[in-house]
């Protein structure tokens, strides 16, 4: 068989397999074993695991998660009935977390009855578990169980911000539903973290563009400022999208600094420029504005609240002055982005 036709049967058993291949489809594809050796050899192919290579340029440009990607490819490739869960499968489909996991150890389940126990030995973890059917997918050629599945997993396993964070990640990359996630947590009623994971899907929110949405949220609905999300606003002047909002107070809370001018389509524009003049709109439109970082955030919650709060103070003044000089409220809040409501003539 040509060299050509034998590196594409390889590279299409490396597509089934996630971007690995084991010995048996080397041979498949008509390479023989000497010829395995010699190009492990001379670093085209690369050794992940006794029996699975993948190619080394693969490898080479890989970063930390899709080398952890690969690496889960190839254990599912040496084992029997198994699907990447937990971190591993967070990896796979590409969620976000608070904080990196550790991607030194590869965690798998086996599909059966119950929580079950897990197998471990210095980089792989198999679990055995309760596993049904409909919790299972393929992503990218690597089995693993469903976003949904993973994301109720991880928020079993994880502090209420960390879960939350998972859960919002899978609803805003994977377009997991709250019915997928209460479907699944109904399975898994009486396993471990079942309670937890409670929670954090009755905090998670759909519409949560970042992490530090998600974790901005969470520590305002835990200091007691529960805020609307991701609304919009259109008064004098045009429209303006708000990460919080707190409609009576006349306050708006933003945490995702520039990004937003990017996504609507304001790139071609300073965005300085672009964000001086939407908050001398809301200002005008009586609002305060408060904004923080990532690092005000995770360091301080409180002062943000704080802030927040004495935000609240402030506006109730100038809509006391507002109100005393008998300017009209022309602000109105909108049920979707401008260009997606129907034009009224």
């Amino acid at each position: 068989m040509p060299d050509q036709s034998r590196g594409i049967a390889l590279a299409i058993a490396a597509r089934q397999r996630g971007g690995v291949f084991t010995v048996d489809d080397v041979q498949r594809a008509g390479f023989s074993r000497g010829e395995l050796r010699g190009r492990v050899h001379a670093g085209h192919w690369c050794r992940l695991r006794t029996g699975v290579f993948a190619l080394a340029g693969v490898v080479r440009t890989a970063d930390a998660r899709e080398t952890h990607r690969l690496r889960t490819a190839a254990a599912l490739a040496v084992t029997t009935n198994t699907w990447a869960s937990t971190t591993s499968a967070g990896v796979v489909h590409g969620l976000e977390m608070l904080r990196e996991p550790p991607l030194d150890v590869i965690r798998l389940a086996r599909a059966a009855t119950g929580p079950g126990r897990a197998r471990r030995s210095a980089d792989l973890q198999i679990r055995t578990c309760g596993l049904p059917p409909e919790h299972r997918t393929v992503v990218r050629g690597v089995r693993t169980t469903t976003a949904a599945r993973t994301a109720v997993d991880l928020a079993r396993e994880l502090p209420i911000l960390t879960g939350v964070v998972a859960v919002d990640s899978a609803m805003r990359r994977r377009g997991v539903t709250v019915s997928a996630l209460d479907a699944v947590l109904s399975q898994l009623a009486g396993w471990p973290g079942t309670a937890r994971a409670a929670s954090a899907i009755q905090l998670a929110d759909p519409k949560a563009e970042s992490v530090l949405e998600s974790v901005s949220r969470v520590e305002l609905i835990t200091r007691g400022l529960p805020p609307e999300t991701q609304c919009w606003l259109a008064g004098p002047g045009g429209a303006a999208r708000t990460d919080f909002l707190w409609w009576r107070r006349r306050t708006i809370g933003e945490a995702d600094g520039l990004a937003k001018y990017e996504k609507y389509g304001a790139s071609d524009r300073d965005p300085l420029v672009l964000e001086k003049w939407r908050h001398q709109m809301l200002d005008d439109w009586g609002f305060e504005v408060v904004r923080w970082t990532w690092a005000e955030i995770r360091r301080d919650p409180d002062a943000v609240a704080d802030r927040v709060r004495r935000a609240f103070a402030r506006s109730a003044l100038r809509q006391e002055i507002r109100t005393r000089n008998g300017e009209p409220d022309l602000v109105r809040r909108l049920a979707a982005a401008p260009w997606d409501l129907p034009r009224v003539i």
